[in-house]
């Protein structure tokens, strides 16, 4: 029987038989491992990140559609336009063709197909709602947009159910990928440190594609600005940090943009979509970093100022009525300047109110007196009597 002899080798060859021979073995074990421990676990993870990603697009595009319609009805309790009628009705559709895609991406019978159904029972409801502002019936248009409001929230708020199930199932697709670990010896731990890496990196991915989605559903489309919902739960958390740690007041000021209807009415809703972010933009110039800026309707804006001198409110807001004032907001078809004014109420926390709930209500009751005064003016609560 004749024997496998390396004497007669060059260096270089023995290096390489000998390096290979050696690392037959390793390779044979590495790729037992990769099929039966890394394959598993790399499938398990990018197909959870698929699926959910897959999931998280309709679901996404369904908030924003109803993000999206609850703007009309609001803008028509401001101006009465027979075109947010039609407006409404475009996006309701475009709402119903994103509830049919959400549909489609989960299967009948799931935990996430009955709360799809849930939130379209509230977005029908909140759509009869909206018809029956538009013919103004019923209990009177205030009322029926209230309702709407609430309806529509709902829906949205379903939705973010379904946010929570997708990072269970993510969370079920680890646990999966933990428990084929133990299946390998040594270079199986090499083989999780991998898939954990890609796992986390995919994790990561994932939130922040949530947090750009919650971004999204609290941010305003029009102006750019946060929206009722992303204002109301910035002033809960001012509020609670503000008396937990005893920190300097904060103030609310409530700026509504004078005869706004008269801007859309005359010059056409563009330009006044227009004249609303040039609104933004000045006032955003007069605001610090931490200052929170929102759009809570047609014409309606929110400034919540952390952590000031409530004596210095009044200056405050005088400064930015001023510079709306002298500041042209945007242009007519000619090319002529178009200008125009906004009404401030002013509310301090916690010297006018000791809830959040009182502040807005005494930063409103302000805003009301400064519109008896002529509008285009500042009331301070304390100063309103």
């Amino acid at each position: 029987m004749r024997t496998f002899r390396i004497a007669g080798l060059t260096p270089r060859i023995r290096f390489i038989v000998v390096s290979g021979l050696t690392l037959v073995p390793l390779a044979a074990i590495l790729m037992v491992i990769f099929l039966f421990v890394f394959s598993p676990v790399f499938d398990a993870l990018e197909n959870a990140a698929r699926t959910t990603v897959e999931r998280m697009i309709p679901v996404h595009r369904l908030q924003s559609a109803l993000q999206e319609a609850r703007l009309p009805p609001r803008d028509f309790l401001l101006r009465g336009s027979g075109t947010d009628r039609q407006t409404f009705s475009e996006q309701a559709a475009r709402v119903e063709s994103a509830f049919e895609a959400a549909f489609a991406a989960y299967p009948a019978g799931a935990a996430a197909h009955r709360v799809l159904q849930k939130s379209r029972r509230e977005w029908e409801a909140a759509r009869r709602e909206a018809n029956a502002l538009f013919r103004r019936d019923d209990s009177g248009p205030e009322a029926l947009g209230a309702e709407f409001d609430v309806r529509a929230e709902r829906a949205i708020e379903l939705l973010d159910r379904m946010h929570q199930q997708l990072h269970g199932y993510i969370e079920d697709r680890f646990a999966e990928a933990e428990a084929r670990k133990t299946q390998g010896i040594y270079l199986a731990v090499a083989a999780f440190v991998l898939s954990l890496a890609a796992g986390l990196a995919g994790g990561i991915t994932m939130t922040r594609e949530r947090r750009s989605l919650e971004e999204t559903s609290v941010r305003d489309p029009l102006t750019g600005l946060f929206n009722r919902r992303g204002f109301e739960s910035r002033l809960q958390e001012v509020a609670r940090y503000t008396l937990t740690y005893n920190r300097p007041a904060f103030a609310l000021l409530a700026l509504d943009a004078d005869r706004f209807k008269a801007i859309n009415d005359t010059y056409g809703h563009q330009t006044g979509d227009a004249v609303l972010r040039n609104l933004a933009q000045v006032v955003k110039g007069h605001l610090r970093g931490s200052d929170f800026f929102a759009r809570v309707g047609g014409d309606e804006f929110v400034l919540l100022l952390d952590e000031v001198d409530c004596g210095e409110v009044g200056a405050l807001a005088e400064r930015i009525r001023r510079a709306v004032e002298e500041t042209p907001l945007g242009r007519t078809g000619e090319g002529a300047p178009i200008h125009g004014s906004v009404t401030i109420g002013c509310a301090c926390f916690p010297e006018h109110a000791g809830d959040d709930a009182s502040l807005m209500a005494a930063a409103d009751e302000a805003l009301y007196r400064a519109k008896e005064q002529g509008r285009n003016c500042v009331a301070v609560f304390a100063d309103t009597g």
